[in-house]
């Protein structure tokens, strides 16, 4: 095709534009960039090529690709910013010249993006209509033209909410497509749905009528007839935050959202692992409790049971030679024969200081920084806790992240051989309650007597022992049972345990000259959190690095985050308070008691100060 005149390239692509985005790159770009024109029209086909590149986020025009290099600097296509005062005179001639309503909201969101000294302010309110006077003519069938009104939708309540312009037109826009007052695909209506919900303050209380609650209630049904049960599950929360917005009962939605996880768990019944339906109807039985449903999460619950023996987990394995795989069991073999032989007090030391029963720190660190910058240390990344909160994981984050990780997989290994090493021991009688407390009487300072002065003035003494003890012997109460081949329940030594932790670290710390307290925002004089206490100049005296990460990685985020769950109620069932977990805590209690106080003499009319700890 051979263009003479600007007249003729103007021509081209009014008639030819005829999306927002998706047929650019497939139709558009290649017939501008086969098109013979002359020198003295490359600079304006330059121009038309960037304006179509374009994509915009909130109205604000993104350039059409950016990378990142090894320095961190961001590189890519050009930017609005990068542009000459002459190319923003260019696409406002084309704004007032074309009568292609897709170009002209281009046209006039760039000249609103423009930087100072330039301004076109009300470019942003004639994108708006502009994008109002597409849609009305938009062919929305099929994927990819479905997926371009929603885009266009989207770009309009970014526009309405920052301009406050045309509110009510676009509101209609959205909720008329998808009540179905406007022929839309029922594959697009969740797009649909989840603008309604995002923009909150465009889709107020007032506008949701009884008409969108059916249309929610009509297309979940017939996704959920058809089998759609992705759809289902991704609408269900979309519907409730409606339903909420409306001030009406979201209970009906947690059971459709329980059903449908039902649904799903039965589709994948064949599913060798066992471990997708177990999962299906554990969130079931989730989405039940929330909707106070309590016969069907009883029958979901129980269903979840009878899935459980069910479950084979495959796992992360190294390829290990026959040789290899035989030298490693031997291995553990040895270690549990040779560990049960050892005295009580032995077995004890050995969990508080032996470098094989928890990683070392150091190389687990140097191994993460090996991975930053591989491929898989690139993908962007949530964190999940225990109740299901998500939290993207920073840049800055990476190291800490991949640390955690690592140490998480070498720990599970150490805890493989440590947790029978352990039920051996306790069946050898060198682990139980008699001799964990003996060894705390002689080797720490729970047992010792000590003392602080009051409120009302009066010298108080007293032991940490009366806290600690009653959950050894809970502990081993539990662990019993246990071996002998009942339900162990390590709920009560889990919970209690886990905040005692902070609270010895706490009295350590200020018996060795730390002080633990600092002015909050409000300037009250508030105890620091126990990540400044870790941090603490003085913990870096009593313990060494590997004794440090372990309590953090035990007691924190982004470790197992014990004291955050358990604080909060996040562990709500049985499986959470694991034998591996009141290990950990066992092993963190070890290492914290694992000092010894001057004798206070109780003899004397009021106490000296202790010294820091030997």
């Amino acid at each position: 095709m051979n263009i003479t005149t600007p007249e003729e390239l103007a021509d081209l692509l009014d008639q030819h534009c005829q999306s927002w985005t998706h047929t650019h790159r497939s139709r558009l770009l290649p017939l501008l960039e086969e098109a013979t024109v002359p020198d003295s029209l490359h600079d304006q086909r330059g121009l038309e090529r960037i304006v179509l590149g374009f994509w915009f986020k909130e109205g604000k025009a993104q350039r059409e690709r950016e990378y990142t290099t090894d320095t961190d600097e961001k590189v890519g296509s050009v930017r609005v910013e990068d542009l000459l005062p002459a190319a923003f005179a260019y696409y406002q001639q084309r704004y007032e010249q074309s009568t292609n309503p897709y170009l002209k909201a281009r046209y006039a969101l760039v000249l609103w993006n423009a930087p100072k000294p330039n301004t076109y302010a009300r470019m942003g309110s004639l994108a708006h209509t502009h994008l109002l006077e597409a849609l009305a003519i938009a062919n929305c069938r099929g994927r990819d033209n479905r997926m371009d009104c929603i885009r266009m939708l989207g770009t309009c309540c970014d526009l309405a909410l920052v301009l406050r312009h045309r509110q009510p037109d676009t509101i209609q826009a959205v909720l008329d497509r998808f009540t179905g007052a406007v022929p839309f695909e029922a594959e697009g209506r969740i797009p649909l749905l989840r603008l309604i919900a995002d923009f909150g303050k465009l889709f107020k209380p007032d506008v949701l009528t009884d008409e969108v609650s059916l249309a929610c209630e009509t297309l979940f049904d017939d996704l959920f007839a058809a089998g759609e049960y992705d759809a289902c599950e991704a609408m269900c929360p979309l519907a409730r935050t409606v339903a909420q917005r409306r001030g009406l009962a979201v209970a009906d939605w947690f059971n459709r959202l329980g059903r449908t996880h039902e649904a799903m768990a039965e589709r994948r019944l064949s599913d060798p692992s066992g471990l997708a339906p177990y999962e299906f109807y554990r969130r079931a039985t989730e989405d039940y409790r929330a909707a106070g449903n309590t016969a069907a999460y009883e029958q979901a619950f129980q269903r979840l049971n009878e899935l459980k023996s069910k479950i084979r987990l495959g796992v992360t394995s190294f390829e290990l030679k026959p040789e290899d795989a035989q030298a490693l069991k031997a291995d553990i073999d040895d270690r549990i024969q040779r560990l049960t032989q050892y005295s009580a007090h032995d077995l004890l030391e050995y969990l508080t200081v032996h470098p094989e029963v928890l990683p070392d720190y150091a190389s687990v660190r140097a191994f993460a920084e090996q991975q930053k910058g591989s491929f898989f240390a690139s993908l962007p990344t949530s964190q999940l806790d225990e109740n299901k909160n998500t939290r993207r994981v920073q840049s800055d984050e990476e190291i800490d992240k991949l640390t955690a990780d690592a140490y998480e997989g070498i720990l599970n290994f150490r805890l493989a051989s440590l947790v029978p090493l352990l039920a051996a021991c306790y069946r050898a009688g060198n682990f139980n309650y008699d001799s964990f407390c003996a060894f705390l009487e002689q080797s720490s300072w729970i047992a010792q007597p000590l003392s602080e002065t009051a409120v009302n003035g009066q010298e108080q003494v007293y032991s940490w022992k009366d806290l600690i003890y009653p959950i050894l012997r809970d502990f081993f109460q539990q662990l019993a049972i246990g071996i002998e081949g009942g339900r162990e329940n390590f709920v009560l030594s889990i919970d209690s345990l886990t905040v005692k932790l902070e609270g010895l670290l706490r009295e350590l710390l200020q018996r060795s000259g730390a002080n633990t307290t600092a002015n909050d925002k409000h300037q009250d004089l508030r105890e620091v959190f126990i990540e400044s206490l870790l941090n603490h100049a003085v913990a870096q005296e009593l313990f060494d690095e590997n004794t440090r990460y372990f309590l953090r990685y035990l007691l924190l985020a982004p470790g197992i985050n014990l004291r955050n769950n358990v604080a909060h109620c996040y562990y709500r069932y049985q499986d959470q308070y694991s034998f591996d977990k009141i290990i950990l805590l066992l092993c963190g209690l070890l290492r914290i008691a694992n000092f010894r106080f001057e004798p206070l003499d109780l003899r004397a009319e009021a106490p000296t100060d202790e010294s820091a700890p030997s």
